[in-house]
């Protein structure tokens, strides 16, 4: 088994309204698709979603690097993936979301080698899980709006964006939220790094009333220091995010005591195999963490999933990515049925791509 073809795809998912939170906005999903074709006619698909303001990525530095890694992967057993892997992080650092799409498309292909679904290659137990619902920046009843949907489509567990406002009107926001929610629904609080130290300091002292299960990067990524202190300090669980990239960022996380939860993604860490290191490390220093995601399609969705089936590290999901996009080019994958996803039993992500929608984007392969 070899892998003798790169075929990839560029493609942007329209939304069905922006997408803000503190530090960007997307008004479409950019993606670029990996498909790895091998000698005996599998295929395993990959997805990079690069989100400029998060990863550093643009859809279209991505799609020039995946043009000078696909070389890397011709004539690579898939189910030997380790070294192939390490070559392609030593070829693109800072480029986690395409490392990813290379990541997922050769754990595809090597779990639909063992004829298994990816998360029992990936050890997982396959039980359904549950997910929280985004609701992006927008005005303050149109949150409430969205809010009240989520409730009653099923979800038990909000994620609502802040820190992109002045604090007094998030802080009415929360209040409203709360007051009209009851006390029995979470609120995960999440400020994508909009907020300095004593700023974030004031805001999660003014929170606490309102009982969020947690408030998510307070602070910029680079201030592991200050988001250590506000745990310290102890108003609300913190969770980090954009300061919890990959490994090496978790072991200062973890040495620093510097926050409650971490939230593990894909994207950001460069595929599977760095996740679940990263989850291991939690499990080590003995942290719940979230598998989330960002905007990705059914494709990096089902893999996240997978990811957080297989640790038990983890407490909490994130995965409603694909909840915002106005068209769905996949077929299979996991299935959801309101808060809860129901993972695929196919072999491998158990995802196929609609071959009209591909025929109409842009493409190169590499042979």
């Amino acid at each position: 088994m070899k892998i003798r073809r790169v075929h990839v795809h560029r493609f942007s998912i329209p939304l069905r309204s922006p997408f803000r939170i503190a530090i960007g906005e997307l008004r479409e999903a950019p993606e670029v698709l990996v498909r790895l074709e091998c000698d005996d006619g599998a295929i395993g698909l990959g997805e990079a979603g690069p989100f400029p303001v998060l990863t550093g990525e643009t859809q279209a530095t991505t799609l020039a690097l995946a043009r000078e890694l696909a070389p890397l992967c011709l004539g690579q057993d898939p189910r030997e993936m380790e070294p192939l892997l390490r070559a392609l992080h030593a070829a693109a650092p800072g480029n986690p979301s395409l490392l990813a799409a290379f990541d997922l498309a050769l754990h595809d292909l090597a779990a639909r080698a063992a004829e298994e679904p990816l998360w029992r290659f990936l050890g997982g137990s396959g039980a359904p899980l549950e997910t929280d619902q985004t609701i992006p920046i927008a005005e303050p009843q149109a949150m409430l709006v969205a809010a009240r949907a989520a409730l009653a489509a099923g979800f038990r567990a909000l994620k609502i964006k802040i820190g992109g406002k002045p604090l007094a009107e998030d802080l009415e926001l929360v209040a409203r939220l709360r007051e009209d929610l009851g006390p029995k629904v979470q609120l995960r609080l999440d400020a994508n790094q909009g907020w300095d130290v004593p700023t974030a300091r004031a805001a999660l002292r003014a929170l606490a009333p309102f009982a969020p299960q947690f408030v998510e990067q307070p602070v910029p990524r680079a201030d592991k220091r200050g988001l250590a202190l506000l745990r310290r300090e102890g108003a609300v669980p913190l969770m980090a995010d954009e300061s919890c990239f990959d490994a090496p960022d978790a072991l200062e996380l973890a040495r620093l005591e510097a926050a409650d939860h971490w939230n593990v993604k894909l994207m950001k860490a460069g595929g599977i195999r760095a996740a679940l290191r990263i989850l291991r490390i939690a499990e080590a220093a003995g942290v719940r963490c979230m598998v989330g995601c960002m905007l990705e399609s059914k494709i990096a969705i089902t893999a996240a999933a997978c990811v957080a089936s297989a640790s038990s590290a983890v407490a909490y999901q994130d995965l409603d990515g694909c909840t915002f996009h106005s068209i769905d080019p996949c077929r299979g994958g996991v299935r959801a049925e309101g808060a809860l996803l129901h993972l695929p039993e196919a072999p491998g992500l158990g995802v196929e791509v609609d071959p009209e929608f591909l025929s109409r984007c842009d493409s190169f392969h590499v042979a």
